[in-house]
């Protein structure tokens, strides 16, 4: 009999995220663009600003996709963050990235990212926190 407090404790505390195998999250960004030109990584212009994503997350399969893009992409899972690394490559331009993203929110998040087409690079960084949202939330901006 003493047990079933301890069960009725532990499902409780086990992250809706982990039941549904789905975990929808909005994450607010502060956002730092440079853009440089090459080859002399000469800075030409530099952009603070704020970024909503919106991230759903298939933890059974281990992939993401965001709500500006519908393709899945592969993740891993470290230390209690989902850590999403890309990387593109298409006809002299580039793109190579990083976001770490916590497994169970709130929490924080960054980014770190390069574009590179043929004669500028840009640099982003990314720092802001993220919170749980229901699936709706992302199906409605999604469809959009």
């Amino acid at each position: 009999m003493k047990l079933l407090p301890i069960i009725g404790a532990l499902l409780l505390s086990t992250a809706p995220a982990i039941a549904d195998e789905f975990l929808y999250m909005a994450c607010k960004y502060e956002v730092n663009i440079r853009y440089m030109r090459l080859p002399s990584k000469e800075i030409i212009d530099e952009q603070d600003l704020e970024d909503i994503m919106f991230f759903k997350v298939d933890l059974t399969n281990k992939r993401i996709r965001l709500k500006r893009n519908p393709t899945w992409d592969d993740i891993s899972v470290r230390n209690n963050q989902i850590i999403y690394d890309i990387k593109t490559r298409d006809d002299g331009s580039s793109f190579q990235g990083t976001n770490v993203i916590p497994l169970n929110p709130p929490g924080p998040s960054y980014s770190d990212w390069q574009a590179r087409i043929p004669k500028v690079l840009r640099v982003g960084k990314a720092k802001g926190e993220c919170v749980e949202i229901e699936p709706s939330v992302f199906e409605k901006g999604f469809n959009q």
